[in-house]
């Protein structure tokens, strides 16, 4: 929990359909359709941690629906 206390998000690609086979198929999905989200964290300043978010569309839309 301290990770979000003393650090920053950047979103660097907001919330967007993407095909993935790789991880639509680790997130068993019937098709290779998916919802990638790209972040990098900062501490002081400096960045530690690019992430790439990987769901299911029908999440991503769900998470999409409630940030409006």
């Amino acid at each position: 929990m301290s990770l979000s206390a003393d650090t920053q998000l950047r979103v660097l690609h907001p919330l967007t359909t993407a095909i993935d086979p790789t991880a639509a198929s680790r997130l068993r999905l019937s098709d290779d359709h998916v919802t990638k989200v790209v972040f990098l964290r900062f501490h002081q300043g400096d960045a530690f941690s690019y992430t790439n978010v990987y769901m299911p569309p029908r999440l991503g839309a769900q998470l999409a629906e409630s940030m409006n």
